[in-house]
Formats: structure tokens, sequence, C-alpha cells
């Protein structure tokens, strides 16, 4: 029996009991005929509620015969009552049998039931909550209801537009209930789950404002929004910490343990910058991790459990009956919209280059959303989008999937190439290859490529490729890079290996993937490895180190992740560890912002002899003597200080900002002297880190990822601290088709000889400016065809483990596209699942259900 059945049944025996206390009165005032009618309507009560236990419970219970004595009292109740002085006993009979039945329901009718209520909006998005409801029907103490709920267009002027129903599109097993047929404030679900989080604050669509988060809180002893996404990073977007969704729900049921620990720090910002005062409860009860439904469905999904329509299969199997290999393509709203003209070239891109093979077939998923969105948001493109999607289904080579199926899609695809969005956090966790489509390349770019990390030999740069396994030489009178070899023993479709530091003949390069220090001898042109994991060490080696200073014979590696500075003696190939800053470093670690609190150091400053290192996660600076081999830990700033680099004037040192807080100029003993606004604090700006040099007067700061390649470059003079726009670096394109990366202004920076270094990400061009000339050079850096067609080739016949890859000129739509042609898939699901999710057994949604189930009995008991 649920719990709001037996407080009607007890909210009834009370009523008797009152109308018994009645009873009393008019049995002293002798209205005979009133009190009759008043024990008929006793009568008629008692055997409604003997009825609905009937109705309700699968067994006799003692309850029901003790009403069946109540109402046999009753029955003689009025011969009784004719009788002098007998009608006193007879009301205390029928009292005492009103206590006897409130305790045998007490007792016997114990709640042990619950109703649960899902209200789904869009089909496809039903994988959200489908393993919840699985759960919830197999459980003979459940009654579970699936009620897909209407949403509507919003026009401009924020009223109802057309309405969307999708109820008949769910899946054959879902028995589906009638919105306007279950009443809610009727049937007060137990539990109620969502996962439209808007309510009426979203722009384009709304749900049928009776379903609004707000309102459904009033009818339920639990509301439990779901996200309808999941993400493959380990923060959300801030914006969504204060929708209804979030606010008037009991639970927020997240996929991990960092997700959960992202919502629940920005939700405490909020409640102090906003003043909720906890009006919408504690952040560490309402946030829970337990997995994502929508993982479940990919983690238990196979390929033979879905039916393919005649047409599809057609296109995806050989004239020998063989099958062709698929690749997902995911075409995001918002980047389509935003992409414009640029975008829709990208299509026609892509169509062409499958259109032409009969190894690959496309399969296309737009956003659900897309065609709305469009509508709403960019009317003025929508023939256009109509006219992509009516000329792509006409042409017949490809498959179009607007089906409220999503999983079928990642079932029967062997790899993923789009955009981003939640479908890449599930695509990720089943172990095939993907790629981020990049809209913005073009022929224009076929000989470019992102290199970072550089390292100056005075005649050359070396770098790492910043995908894949390569190593480069660029000599600085051409700009055209050399390919030199990869390193052994290392996958080539990832990238082993970050800075390098010169001892002799030999670079020595930080392991950022790899478990071994990689050296390569310039002379021999030879590679060895030197091992740097302790003897029963179990320290994750994923990002372990990202820069290299030499000083004498040594070596000294800072770590990005790792637990210790490393040094190496370069003669004897010993190492040691350093570890003295760990934990005083820890106690000042408070990062909020992407609840990556295992980041030491970004871009640290050596001296010669002190190696200085500001913290990434939190507001503080190492200094590590390479002489003494002790470190000092100094705070620096405000507690929500994080720094992303560090650079030194002569006389003091400026800290940049990981985020959105000040520059810092200051000194070791003097602590901070001025704060300086961040150019990039304004809301509609984002950018992170600053890369910062010293060089001719002023400290120079220049933006890596960016919202906007609008946002400059600054220069700062360190006699005045006055601001200005480095002009110097200054990046104007004419055509929005001239820019190679659109997130990252420069993607490295550094200085050599009082000259300023800047690889544009905007243009893919090297800035070179002289401090003492002022004189400016800005040149392409080219990559030969040879150097090209070669490394594209080693990575279409490299093994096709599971990775992420951005597409650039080396890793192209055709390279994904061969690779997965010519080689077998290696699927490591689970690896990558364990990165994203607390749960990778497919069992989220059993785990949440008996939660909230477990949670609504014990409220019961309270």
């Amino acid at each position: 029996m649920r719990k709001i059945h037996q407080k009607m049944i007890l909210d009834l025996l009370r009523s008797l009991g009152e109308a018994n206390d009645n009873a009393k009165k008019l049995l002293q005032k002798k209205e005979t005929q009133t009190l009759t009618n008043l024990l008929a309507d006793c009568q008629d009560t008692a055997i409604q509620i003997g009825e609905f236990i009937q109705r309700s419970e699968n067994s006799e219970k003692v309850t029901v015969k003790y009403i069946q004595e109540y109402c046999d009292l009753l029955y003689y109740a009025n011969d009784e009552l004719a009788k002098p002085d007998s009608g006193a006993g007879v009301i205390k009979k029928l009292q005492k049998q009103i206590f006897k039945i409130e305790n045998s329901v007490n007792s016997e009718l114990k709640p042990d039931k619950i109703e649960i209520a899902f209200f789904p909006y869009k089909a496809s998005m039903w994988d959200s909550l489908e393993s919840i409801w699985f759960a919830a029907k197999d459980d003979p103490a459940c009654d579970a209801y699936v009620v897909p709920i209407p949403y509507y267009d919003l026009l401009p002027d924020k009223q109802l537009g057309r309405m969307h129903y999708e109820g008949k599109q769910y899946p054959d097993y879902v028995p589906v209930t009638d919105w306007q047929e279950y009443n809610i404030e009727e049937r007060r679900p137990d539990v109620i789950f969502i996962h439209y989080p808007y309510d009426d604050a979203a722009q384009n669509a709304t749900v049928q404002p009776d379903f609004y988060a707000k309102r459904l809180r009033e009818y339920c002893d639990l509301l439990i929004y779901v996200p309808y996404f999941v993400s493959a990073g380990d923060t959300v977007p801030e914006y969504n910490i204060a929708l209804p969704g979030v606010l008037f729900s009991n639970h927020v049921i997240v996929q991990s343990e960092k997700i959960r620990q992202s919502y629940i720090d920005q939700f405490k910002k909020y409640n102090y910058d906003y003043g909720w005062k906890g009006q919408f409860g504690k952040p560490e009860e309402k946030f829970i991790a337990l997995g994502s439904p929508k993982f479940d469905k990919v983690i238990n999904a196979k390929r033979e459990d879905f039916v393919i329509p005649q047409e599809w299969e057609r296109l995806i199997r050989k004239p020998d009956g063989s099958a062709k290999k698929v690749v997902l393509y995911n075409t995001h709203m918002f980047t389509w919209i935003n992409g414009g003209a640029q975008y829709f070239k990208k299509l026609r891109d892509v169509f062409d280059t499958f259109s032409k093979r009969d190894d690959v077939v496309l399969w296309w998923r737009p956003h659900p959303n897309t065609e709305l969105n469009f509508r709403t948001m960019c009317p003025h493109l929508l023939g256009q989008y109509e006219k992509t999607v009516s000329d792509y289904k006409s042409g017949g080579w490809g498959i179009y999937d607007d089906t409220a199926d999503l999983n079928r899609a990642i079932a029967c695809s062997d790899a993923y190439y789009g955009d981003g969005g939640s479908l890449v956090a599930l695509y990720q966790c089943t172990g095939k290859p993907m790629m981020y489509q990049n809209y913005k390349t073009s022929e224009h770019f076929v000989n470019r490529a992102a290199c970072s990390w550089w390292y100056d030999d005075g005649e050359n740069f070396w770098f790492v490729h910043g995908q894949f396994n390569a190593l480069f030489k660029m000599p600085k009178v051409s700009l055209i890079p050399e390919y030199i070899g990869s390193f052994p023993d290392e996958r080539f479709d990832d990238r082993p290996y970050v800075r390098a530091a010169q001892n002799g003949d030999k670079l020595y390069f930080s392991p950022w993937m790899a478990k071994e220090i990689a050296v390569f001898d310039i002379k021999t042109k030879t590679f060895e490895k030197i091992s740097f994991r302790k003897e029963s060490e179990e320290v994750n080696l994923d990002r372990s180190f990202l820069t290299a200073f030499s000083k004498g014979k040594y070596i000294f590696f800072t770590p990005y992740k790792y637990p210790a500075i490393i040094r190496l003696d370069t003669q004897t190939n010993e190492l040691a560890f350093f570890d003295d800053w760990l934990a005083p470093l820890q106690k000042l670690i408070t990062n909020t912002v992407d609840n990556e609190k295992d980041i030491f150091f970004h871009a640290p400053y050596f001296d010669g002899k002190t190696i200085w290192l500001p913290a990434y996660c939190g507001n503080a600076v190492v200094a590590f003597d390479t002489e003494t081999l002790v470190s000092v830990v100094h705070t620096a700033g405000r507690k929500s200080y994080q720094y992303g680099g560090i650079c030194f004037d002569g006389e003091n040192f400026w800290l940049t900002p990981r985020y959105d807080t000040p520059v810092v100029k200051w000194h070791p003993q003097k602590g901070v002297l001025r704060e300086l606004p961040n150019p990039c604090a304004d809301a509609a700006k984002k950018c992170y880190p600053f890369y910062s040099a010293y060089c001719g007067g002023f400290v120079w700061l220049l933006p890596y990822q960016v919202s906007s390649i609008n946002i400059k470059a600054v220069k700062i003079d360190v006699k005045t601290d006055t601001v200005y726009d480095a002009d110097e670096f200054a990046q104007e394109v004419k055509n929005p088709e001239d820019v190679f990366y659109s997130w990252c202004t420069y993607y490295h920076v550094f200085v050599a000889n009082e000259t300023i270094y800047a690889a544009s990400g905007v243009t893919g061009n090297l800035i070179e400016y002289d401090c003492l000339s002022k004189e400016r050079k800005e040149s392409p850096i080219i990559y030969s065809p040879e150097v090209i067609t070669e490394l594209r080739e080693k990575l279409e016949s490299s093994s096709a483990e599971a990775i992420v890859y951005n597409e650039d000129t080396f890793i192209t739509l055709p390279a994904l596209i061969n690779r997965i042609v010519k080689a077998r898939a290696i699927h490591n699901s689970q690896q990558a699942l364990r990165q994203i999710s607390g749960n990778t057994d497919g069992t989220a949604g059993k785990e949440i259900y008996e939660h909230c189930k477990n949670n609504v009995f014990e409220r019961n008991l309270k």
C-alpha cells in the first residue's frame, strides 16, 4: 500500500471518530433521526474503506475483518439506541472498534508500495530515463507510469506556439499513459522523474506549463531531475545551476563524482551570490552521483538488438553481402546556426567525400531540435537548411536518421564524426574511433597544423605534434617542419611527449602520456627511453609532465599531474624525486571551476637557479631551488585565485590568471603588490589561460583558449602598471574562412633573445616581434606535401585504438575513413567509460531507482 493511501484511510477513520463524538451529542439531545442518518453515513464510509483495501491488497487483511465488525455494530446500533440507557454503551463500542481498526491499519497496512511517474517530453531523450523505468516496472512494489508531455514552440512574444506531442514515438514495449488522463493532483505520485529542466527559462520552446518543475514539486514526495545529456568532461556549464529543474528538484542525478562536485561548487557560489539562503536545499544532498541511464543504454545495446530499415540495409551492404563501414555524423544545432554559410559549405564537402566512396556509408543524425532552432532563432536560413536536408535525402547514397532511437545509430556505426555535445560522451564509452569536426577547415589550410610547446636550439624549433606521435624540427629560416621520426614503443595516434630541454647533443622530452622519459640524440638521430616510474608505484600516468629545464648536467621535469618534480642526471641516468611541496600545496588547492584539482602546474618560469611554479588550482607559487633541492610554497593572492602562467620583469613576478581572476603583480617577500583587471573578465568573454612573457619593459599577455577570436592581446608597462592593447599582435581576419582555429588565439608563445614568438591559432602563422627594434614579422608555417602524405599514411595504418581526434591538416575526414576501413577497431569501452561515469556496468538506472525507492520508504517511517 502507498503511504498516501494509508494516510487517506487514517484520515477517514479520524472522520469516523469525529462522527462518533457527534453521535454522543445527538444521543443526549435525543435527535434520533439525525443520529440514524449519521450512522448510515458512517456505514457507507466504512464500506468504501473496506472495498478500497480489498482492491489494493493481494491478500486477505485482518483490517477488513475489523471493518466488517464495525459495520455489524452499526447495523444493530439503531435497535440498541432505542433501548433505554443502552445507547451510550453502543457509542463506546463503536469508538473502541475504530481504535482497533486504526491500530490494524498502522501495523498491517504499512506503506510497502510506491507510484512513480515519468514525464519525458521528447522521445529521442527517453534514454535518459528508460533504465530507471525498467527497474521500476519490474518491481512488484512499484506502479510506474510513462506519461509523455507535450511541448510548444515559443513565439517571439514568448507565447505558446505550435504544440508537439511524441507519445506515439516511444518503443512498443513502453506502455504510454495519456498526459490528459493522468491527474497529478489526485494521484500524487511518490516520485516524479523529469529530464526537462527549463520551465519558462528557454528561448525557443517549452513544455506544457502544468508540468513545470516548480509545480510538480507540490504534488509528489520526491521530484528527481535526470539530465537529458551527459558530458565528456568533468564540469557542467554554469548556466545549468540556476535552471528551475535543478532548483526545485529534491535530487539531481549526475553521471560521476567529478560532475557532482562541479554542481556542488557552482551551486554554493550561486547560493552566495544571489542570496538563495538555502531555499533550494543543501547541495551535498541535492546532487547524487549514480551514473546516467544514457550510458546504460549504450552499454547494454547490441547491433543485433535493432531493426534496420530495408532501405538503410541496402546502403550498408556491399554487392557481396558484406557490410560497409558506417560513420555516424552528428551535427549540433547551435554549431550549425553559428557557423552559418561556412557550416553549409562544410556539409557539402562532407557529403561530397562520402558520396564518392563505395566502402563506407554516412549515417547523418542531426540534433533533434535543429529544425526548431532554425525556425525560431534563424528563420532566414530555414529554407537553406530544408534544401540541404532534402538534397541529402534525394541523393540516395546516405542514411538520414531523424528517429527517436539515438542508440541504434551508436550501436550500428563504426566511427563518429561531427560536432561536440552529449553524443560525444555516449559514443566515447563505446571505444570506437572519433573525430571532432572542424567546420572551418578548407583548402586554405591544407598544409597547416597546430604545433605547440616548442624548444628553440638557436637555429631550429623542435616540437611534438599536438595529436599524435611525431617529432618535428622546423628551421627558423624556412618555417617548414621536417618530420624527424616517432618515439618508439608508443602509439602513433596519441601525443606521448610535450616540451624538451637540451643537454649537449641530446634533447630530453617531458613524458605527457608516456611511461618513460624520451631522449633524442641530434647527431645520431636515435631515440632512447628512461623509465621514471618507481617500483610498486600506483600513479596515474595521464598527463604527467609538461615542461623541462636544463641546469648543468641535470634536467628537471616539472609536473602537470605527477606528484613530484624529477631530476635526471644526464651522465648516469639516475633519477631523484622531490615532493616536499606537495602536502602544503594541496592545502591551498581550491579549484571550483572545472573540478580538476589534481593538476599542479601549467607554465613555470626558470631563472637559472629557482624554478617558479604558479599553482594551476590554487592561490600559490612554489619556488623550487635546483641547488638546495628544497621547495618553498608561497601564498599569492586571494583564496579563489588560480594561475595559468608566470613571468619575471627583473624585480617582480607577474601571475596570469587561469580563468577570470585578476592579473597579479607579486613579490615573494612583499606579497601582492597590485591587481590588474583581467582582460577577459567581461562575462561575454572567456579565455584561459594567458601565455605571459616579459620583453622590452612590458609584460605581454596573449590569450590561449577563447570564446571569440576578437579577444585581444594586451601589454602592461611594468613601471606604471598601465595596460595597453598589444597591437603588435593584432590579427586581422577579413574572411571568416581564413580562420585556422576559432577557439584558439595563440597556441604557443615564448621569448628568446628579446624576441617574442607567437604561434597564431587564428591564421596558423608565426608572429615574431623584436622588442628592441619593434619590428614585426609574420610568416606561415607550411608542411610539405611529402610530410603530410607520409604522416597521413602512418595514421591510417596505425591500430585503430579508441581515441578522440580533432580534425586538422593531418587528421582529416578521409584519413578517419581510410583508417576504419583498413584497421580493426580495438574497443576499450570500460576504460573510456570509467573516466566519465560513476557506473560502468550498465546498472545506473537500477541504482537510481533503488536509491529513490529507499528514500521514499525512509520518509514514510518519519
